[in-house]
């Protein structure tokens, strides 16, 4: 498999989010490299972190809109390879639901 950087990656999605939220994601990302088919399981960890990490006021609107678009990117991602698209979609809903089970508290 391929080394993919996940910035990079993110970065050639067409339409690019607004600018605003491209920089939330590009710092979530941070500089990480990992393997193409380990994109999605990155990028549904990243949003649970973020998830994990919320307030209870308005100000953490744009980073819940992040962690959205980073499942979203996550299945896009798993899209790649049409045979893996389930195992990632399941996967995804597992890690979220397990945030809510643990109170908030990353699975």
């Amino acid at each position: 498999m391929s080394d993919v950087g996940v910035r990079e990656w993110l970065e050639s999605r067409v339409p690019p989010p607004p600018e605003a939220l491209a920089d939330i994601l590009a710092s979530a990302v941070g500089e990480t490299r990992c393997a193409a088919g380990d994109v999605p399981a990155f990028l549904v960890g990243e949003a649970q972190r973020l998830i994990a990490t919320l307030g209870d006021g308005r100000d953490s609107a744009h980073e819940l809109l992040a962690a959205d678009a980073l499942i979203t990117y996550a299945l896009e991602a798993g899209a790649d390879n049409a045979a893996n698209i389930e195992d990632v979609a399941r996967g995804a809903m597992r890690t979220i639901a397990g945030i809510a089970d643990s109170g908030g508290e990353g699975a």
